[in-house]
């Protein structure tokens, strides 16, 4: 948080406020108390309550657990068991309250104690061997007691403490119990029982050293079973295709209204009759199987006969609402290589000139004899594996992302929806845009229950819902609580079901709809990618969204380590498994492998069989009020937010705002309280109002920039939809450093995304570095909460001293055994992974080798190396690229590795070194040694950055991939170096008498790249070398090229090693004939 000059006029003092409250909710994503005296930086630290601020309080405390001091610690000393117990409660309030600093009281002492705890997310990642940074201050009652509702309690006597609602008691006395006294007016009994059992498990030696029991240690066998017993078992999954739903309704009441529409009405029957029509005309056009549809429609009944269409004929939908600027409907198309749309008549007129469209109108449809190229086409019979739906959701990185559904997921989702909400023969409001995946609950679950979507006009949705909805004797309507807190429910006299769901739910919306005689209210939850998955009847307080529906497997894990689990009670992020989930994001692998989870280590422990997981991004707890499974939303763990039902990642308006030419840098927030309350807010600083005189580093608003609201709104309409536009300008003279979206650093970004591209990885997954071996010494320095002595290490002895010695080095300082992965012997040594397999143990965490090798040149079988190191839980492989990256593109994608390293003056660039790191890896296993202040900093290499880059060393590197990527191109470079140790290899071949090769005999480009090595039988290679390069001509080496172990272990040379030539692009045949010439009048006297 940051403060703000005062301003003249109240107003923008009042305007001050909001935003300051606005920038502190942005990079606190959890809820905060309204207490909000924090300047003495004591972090507000509260263990779940049933009213945090109720009865404080009449009742005293009451004791729920104790047992022997003996059980929970064993040092023997009082001093030391207290410390124990302080550091075990503040391991417990960190894990419960998922914060890096949390506070807790200690008393009974002559000065009570107020402890402060730090424990970054890094330092627990995989492991519990770091503890956290304890501090204490004295504890001031007046500052302190409203922020913490926890203590321990060290007094001789107990005085049934009433200012905490948890307080864990030892008197010091080692034949006295710790004891958990609780107020029980505010804290359940079942969640006491489980904090304690949690305390215990925290407290409980750990006699293994064993990696999953670590894992396990935050959370109890008592929860384990708990969670375990919530397991839908088994899940709920349909095998048909979403339209096959359809169409057994259609078998049973044929002649039953499907949909009542503003502009007429349709049976089953009819719309059947239709839709079949629509797939025949896109047969017809030539739709093949599986293809994208676009699809753009205003409220019409029309509308449902498209998706219908589309779907019949093979197709995917892929909605595009009519307001959606042009420039995004074009990214769509883009992404969807669309070529065929689906439109009503408005809109097929602003898509035919661009696509073949076909138009879904009465005009085209409404008549009794059909067409005969209407009907002889066959409809192709889709299977449940095959793609249905591509929503397009906001990204972050500027450009929307489509979320690809296949038919069983959907068709599963649509049928447990209908048993959940009651959709049985209901008349269903049909209100959501297209394209939001509510849209697909309104039409598909309604026809699958043989109920009748009623669908009003843009006016009557608009401006008479209550009218439309009575006319039309609606009896379910789905909406946001923005919407229903503006309706006036006495209105919607015929509404049997309410459904809240795209947003968080206010306790006064629940109030105003909850009445004698009124409807069922039903919240539900999912994000798009898996649907809704936790649903339930509106509770007492409506942050509880319900319990997992049958189809999903919802699950709480530690939002910084998604292989442990959390305990009951605390905060954790919701991963969601089942059959409902997304296939993937589309054309974005990458995106993909980042947003979901495999083969969770707790899948084991809760007995399912699911083991692909979605990550969403959103933190719940399980409900401490009835302790049934109920899940409790709390937050988001990114900047993604709700807005009127739609999704939105700040990020991607941000994107849009830095590249308006006014705009230095920017950042977007949706303001939670104040006289901007539930708006959109782009705060920006623009170019030539950066503060001259304000050195105090806090923004102060600028009252004449020249640059306003009609100009950010006219700027941003053509990029972005319209809920996506900001409500509010505010223009400071500048920003706080945490917005990090700033113009002066876009080309710098433009940078990484090029160096990225030059090994396919994404900005966020390279670092850089003064040479391989520093960036291998400070990747060895963060993989270090990963291991400890009982890991193993596969270390390569054909590689370079360079990336050997980090690894060496770091295996001494933990104590790790280290096994040596040797080729077979010989003179052409090579890694196989027939070696590579007797070293693999449960225990491996680390594999590492070279790409090619420095001494010989022979190319390494990295991709299956990784495939085979892959299939050990936990296990990494990390790759020294160094000699193949000036002779062969790098692919980190297809090569599967974790970590890979080389070297930008070995390809004709400066003295700097550019690491990959895989960005799921890095989440999984990689602490940030980075100043602790960047410790959210988002990428390899802020995790890896020790002081400041070398920036204009790493602008000098674009060029340079340029000119091998496109100027000259790798086919060709490729090409020329084959001829050249072709050349090369042809003349020492031909003299076995005078020369010993060493590698691939052959010039074959799978096996080696143009690094050659040989001795001359007789001849000293330091002599051979120093004559050939006191003529000046040509520059070779002897030795042992800074790898000892391949030269004198592997191959047995002595202390004079070999020679080594290298050839690049830009040598020439002649030139190696030149260089055999002179080589040939070195040999002729031995011979």
């Amino acid at each position: 948080m940051f403060g703000w000059f005062s301003q003249d006029s109240a107003s923008h003092a009042q305007l001050d406020d909001d935003v300051e409250s606005a920038f502190s909710d942005l990079n606190d994503p959890t809820p905060q108390s309204s207490d909000t005296g924090l300047s003495d930086h004591v972090p507000l630290t509260y263990l779940p309550t049933l009213a945090i601020e109720s009865s404080r309080r009449d009742l005293p405390n009451r004791l729920v657990k104790s047992t022997s001091i003996q059980s929970i610690t064993c040092t023997g000393s009082t001093k030391e068991d207290q410390n124990a117990l302080v550091e075990n409660w503040a391991r417990l309030l960190h894990i419960y309250t998922v914060a890096e600093d949390v506070a807790f009281a200690v008393t009974g002492l002559a000065t009570p104690r107020l402890i402060l705890s730090h424990w970054p997310s890094t330092s627990r990642s995989l492991t519990q061997d770091e503890n956290p940074r304890i501090t204490s201050t004295p504890f001031d009652n007046s500052k302190h007691q409203a922020k913490v509702n926890t203590a321990i309690d060290l007094g001789k006597d107990y005085a049934l403490n009433q200012e905490f609602d948890f307080v864990l008691r030892w008197s010091g006395d080692h034949f006295s119990d710790v004891q958990l006294y609780i107020n029980h007016s505010n804290v359940p009994q079942k969640f006491a029982s489980a904090v304690w059992s949690t305390f215990a498990e925290l407290s409980a030696p750990v006699k293994t050293t064993d990696t999953q029991r670590r894992l396990k240690a935050s959370i109890s066998r008592a929860d384990r079973r708990a969670i375990s017993s919530w397991v839908p078992d088994p899940i709920y999954e349909s095998q048909t295709c979403l339209h096959q739903l359809f169409l057994d309704s259609v078998h049973q009441v044929p002649e039953d209204n499907a949909v009542e529409a503003w502009d007429g009405s349709l049976t089953y029957a009819k719309l059947n009759l239709f839709s079949d029509r629509v797939a025949s005309q896109l047969l017809q056009k030539g739709l093949r199987r599986g293809q994208y549809v676009p699809f753009s429609f205003e409220k019409s009944m029309w509308m449902v006969v498209a998706v219908l269409g589309i779907l019949k004929a093979g197709g995917a939908m892929v909605p595009i609402d009519p307001s959606q600027p042009q420039a995004r409907v074009q990214e769509i198309m883009n992404q969807t290589n669309a070529s065929l749309v689906v439109a009503s008549a408005s809109q097929s007129v602003a898509f035919a000139h661009l696509f073949d469209t076909v138009e879904v109108s009465s005009h085209t449809l409404r008549n009794d004899r059909p067409n005969s190229d209407q009907t002889n086409h066959t409809l192709p019979q889709m299977r449940s594996g095959e793609p249905a739906l591509v929503l397009f959701t906001s990204g972050s990185t500027g450009k929307p992302k489509g979320i690809v559904i296949e038919h069983g997921a959907i068709a599963t989702r649509m049928l447990v929806e209908g048993r959940a909400f009651h959709y049985r023969g209901a008349r269903t409001l049909q209100f959501a845009a297209t394209t939001w995946d509510i849209f697909m609950t309104d039409v598909f679950t309604t026809l699958t229950y043989q109920g009748c979507i009623c669908i009003p006009n843009e006016q009557d949705r608009r401006l008479n819902l209550s009218r439309f909805c009575k006319d039309f004797n609606v009896t379910l309507a789905l909406m946001t609580p923005t919407l229903a807190s503006i309706l006036d429910p006495a209105a919607f006299p015929t509404l049997k079901t309410l459904i809240f769901g795209g947003e968080a739910l206010q306790q006064d919306v629940v109030s105003k709809w909850s009445f004698p005689n009124g409807p069922r209210i039903f919240q539900g939850y999912g994000p798009a990618e898996t649907g809704p998955c936790v649903t339930g009847r509106v509770a007492e307080r409506p942050e509880i969204l319900g319990t997992p529906l049958e189809n999903s497997l919802c699950v709480l894990v530690d939002p910084n380590n998604h292989e442990k689990l959390v305990p009951l009670g605390a905060i954790g992020e919701l991963v969601v498994g089942g059959p409902s989930l997304l296939r993937e994001y589309i054309g974005n692998s990458s995106i993909t492998s980042l947003a979901t989870l495999d083969n969770p280590s707790w899948v084991r422990d809760l007995d399912t069989s699911v083991t692909h997981f979605y990550r969403t991004g959103d933190l719940l707890r399980y409900s401490i009020d009835t302790m049934d499974g109920s899940l409790e939303f709390v937050g988001r763990k990114d900047d993604q937010v709700k807005y009127h039902g739609q999704r939105i990642e700040l990020k991607e308006i941000e994107h849009h705002l830095n590249k308006i030419p006014e705009v230095e840098s920017s950042t977007v927030i949706l303001v939670r309280k104040g006289c901007f309350k539930d708006k959109l807010v782009a705060v920006v600083q623009c170019i030539g109002h950066r503060a001259q005189h304000n050195t105090c580093g806090t923004p102060s608003i600028v009252q004449d920039s020249g640059f306003n609201y009609s100009k950010m709104r006219s700027s941003l309409s053509p990029r972005l939809p319209d809920y996506m536009i900001p409500n509010e300008l505010i223009v400071v003279d500048r920003l706080p450093h945490t917005s990090l979206s700033i113009k002066k650093t876009e080309r710098l970004g433009n940078n990484y995304k090029e160096l990225a591209a030059f090994m396919n990885a994404d900005a966020d997954e390279i670092a850089f570095g003064q040479t391989t071996t520093f960036l291998f010494r400070a990747l060895g320095q963060a993989l270090r909460p990963l291991l400890n002595s009982d890991c193993e290490m596969v270390v390569s002895n054909l590689c370079h001293e360079a990336s050997a010695a980090a690894w060496i080095a770091l295996a001494k300082d933990l104590n790790i055994a280290i096994k040596w992965w040797a080729p077979p012997p010989g003179d052409d040594p090579c890694l196989s992974l027939e070696t590579l397999k007797p070293l693999l143990t449960a225990k491996t965490r680390i594999v590492t080798c070279n790409h090619v090798s420095n001494v010989v040149g022979t190319c390494h079988p990295i991709r299956q190396v990784a495939d085979m190191v892959h299939q050990i839980p936990g296990a990494i492989l990390i790759v020294d690229g160094v000699a193949w990256a000036p002779h062969r593109p790098i692919d980190v994608k297809a090569l599967d590795v974790d970590f890979y390293c080389f070297s930008w003056y070995k390809v004709f660039g400066p003295h700097i070194a550019q690491l990959y790191g895989r960005r799921s890896t890095q989440k999984r296993v990689l602490a940030g040694i980075s100043h602790y202040f960047l410790s959210d900093m988002p990428g390899l290499d802020w995790r890896l950055r020790l002081g400041t880059n070398t920036f204009e060393l790493e602008e000098a590197l674009v060029p340079i991939a340029h000119y091998l990527q496109h100027e000259v191109g790798w086919e060709k470079i490729i090409a020329q170096e084959v001829v050249l140790q072709e050349t090369l290899l042809n003349y020492l071949r031909r003299r076995p008498q005078h020369f010993r090769i060493f590698g691939e005999k052959s010039s074959d480009p799978e096996k080696r790249v143009s690094v050659i090595t040989f001795e001359v039988i007789g001849r000293s290679c330091n002599d051979v070398t120093n004559q050939i390069c006191r003529k000046g001509r040509f520059r070779v080496v002897s030795g042992n090229c800074w790898a000892p172990r391949p030269t004198h272990d592997v191959l047995k040379l002595g202390p004079d090693g070999l020679i080594r030539v290298s050839f690049v692009h830009y040598n020439t045949v002649a030139e190696v004939h030149e260089f055999c010439q002179e080589l040939d009048s070195i040999v002729r006297p031995v011979t």
